[in-house]
């Protein structure tokens, strides 16, 4: 019986190690572009000046908004694709999204002024003598999104065919482009928008890495397949995940919109300054994301893996807070340290740092059930979720009793996300039925959270004690729920498809 119990287990532990490789893969090309991304912060600080990153984040907020006029055309393709191996499906699927590309560049085309003027005069209200920058940038990086869509879809299909081996290195080298693109035209001493055209142009070299080292595409694939009814479905099955995903990159623009309307482009230069180098501990989690999302797509559409799923969820997710209360405490500890290594010399720059980053790490948290509630289908779920987080942010910032907008903006964030990342959990426990949610283990990782916060902001003895204490507490947490991973693993009896 033990032989039998073992040759049955014996696919599912393979498949947790190439689970495990191909997130290490991802994980190794993020961390290379993570880093220059880091460097480059400070590079473009000192050498455009805090109102001269200002515009350059321009261009970064906007990329957020306007990949989201393809509906969520780019993960519905994932998960279209990771649940079907017919190629003859497979090739309508990519025939029909080439149509609905097409409508969505003609839509843009006809909207880029327009965006330009809205980002100017509203979302970067700035002096008319900056104005033409702006605009300029704005259409930039609609430039940008269509140069973009040819490799956006070879992207989308290596996820699908889960072909991490190839998305790991074409990742590092096109994170080397862009930043190295951008850090060339700032050495130069470029006006910001030449900046932002040095990084766009960086799109055709892009392009031939991605048909070198990606999958190939079937033949005919970039031939639309325009039937109404076909687009109609394909567009009726991703507007309710844009509507998500515009709500949640508003959500994490929108302190950026707050600060620069209450301090100016100098406040909102200092803002994503510091946003910029915190929020690359994302790649923590998105690294997990690319993976899992395909992953799951696959997974939940059988009874028997679905089950599997609720099983693990509330222990991994259990280790997930734990983990990154910790990384934000290491973090919000080294806030001096770091602060005065990336040379942010405003005043408010400590508390900034550990509040922007303890939100960061809830974020990061959640980002696994986002994953799944999306891979489930429940997009109506998150765009609820992010509709109230918007709010919750917004009304925070207003009501906090702090003088500086920086600051309120930054504590604002840290609460409203610590909110969601808990709602989050609740929502994906209740949508894969994996009972509920284990609150009292979540104590002592809030806990070191919060103190770890107030040992940035006022460094001493009372608040370094507090945040060990807390991460004791927390590490103790760690082995009951690694060994029930590890349990439940083992028990898992059923072959599961390979994921490399």
């Amino acid at each position: 019986m033990r032989c039998v119990t073992s040759s049955l287990a014996r696919p599912v532990s393979r498949v947790f190690r190439r689970f495990t490789a191909n997130v290490g893969r991802i994980y190794a090309a993020q961390l290379v572009t993570g880093l220059l991304g880091v460097a480059f912060v400070p590079f473009a600080v000192a050498r455009l000046g805090l109102e001269g990153y200002a515009q350059w984040s321009v261009y970064g907020v906007l990329q957020g908004y306007i990949v989201l006029a393809e509906l969520g055309l780019g993960k519905n393709i994932v998960r279209l694709l990771a649940a079907t191996d017919d190629s003859a499906a497979r090739l309508r699927l990519l025939q029909t999204a080439a149509a609905t590309y097409g409508f969505v560049a003609a839509g843009l085309l006809l909207a880029a002024w327009p965006l330009a003027v809205l980002a100017s005069d509203v979302m970067f209200p700035v002096a008319q003598s900056a104005r033409p920058m702006v605009r300029g940038i704005a259409l930039l990086a609609v430039a940008d999104y269509l140069l973009g869509i040819p490799t956006a879809v070879r992207v989308g299909v290596a996820m699908a065919d889960r072909r991490f081996d190839r998305l790991a290195p074409y990742n590092a080298l096109a994170g080397l482009l862009r930043v190295g693109a951008g850090a060339a035209a700032v050495a130069l001493g470029w006006s910001p928008l030449w900046v932002v055209a040095a990084t766009v142009l960086r799109r055709l070299p892009e392009w031939l890495l991605a048909r070198t080292l990606l999958v190939s595409l079937p033949r005919g694939w970039a031939r639309p397949r325009a039937e109404r009814a076909a687009v109609r479905e394909f567009v009726g099955q991703t507007l309710e995940l844009s509507t998500a995903q515009l709500l949640q990159v508003t959500v994490i623009s929108m302190g950026t919109f707050l600060v620069g309307w209450r301090s100016g482009l100098a406040g909102v230069g200092a803002f994503r300054a510091v946003f910029d180098v915190v929020s690359k501990v994302w790649f923590f989690s998105s690294g997990i994301g690319v993976v899992l999302f395909p992953t799951l797509a696959g997974a939940v559409s059988s009874p028997s893996r679905r089950a599997e799923v609720a099983g693990l969820l509330p222990p991994l997710l259990s280790l997930s807070f734990a983990a990154y209360a910790m990384l934000a405490a290491a973090g919000s500890v080294a806030t001096p340290v770091a602060v005065s290594l990336l040379r942010f010399e405003f005043p408010e720059a400590r508390a900034v740092f550990a509040l922007l980053l303890g939100g960061i790490v809830f974020t990061a948290h959640a980002n696994v059930s986002y994953e799944l509630l999306q891979s489930l289908g429940a997009y109506r779920r998150v765009a609820v979720l992010n509709a109230a987080t918007l709010v919750l942010y917004v009304a925070t910032t207003w009501v906090l009793p702090v003088a500086s907008p920086t600051v309120a903006v930054a504590s604002a964030w840290w609460l409203a996300q610590l909110a969601a990342a808990h709602a989050a959990d609740a929502l994906a426990f209740a949508a894969i039925e994996a009972g509920p949610v284990p609150w009292v283990r979540r104590m002592a990782p809030l806990v070191l959270a919060a103190t770890s916060v107030w040992a940035a902001i006022r460094p001493g003895a009372a608040s370094l004690g507090a945040v060990g204490a807390a991460a004791l507490g927390t590490v103790v947490l760690l082995p009951s729920q690694w060994q029930r991973v590890v349990r439940l693993r083992r028990a898992t009896t059923m072959p599961v498809p390979s994921l490399s």
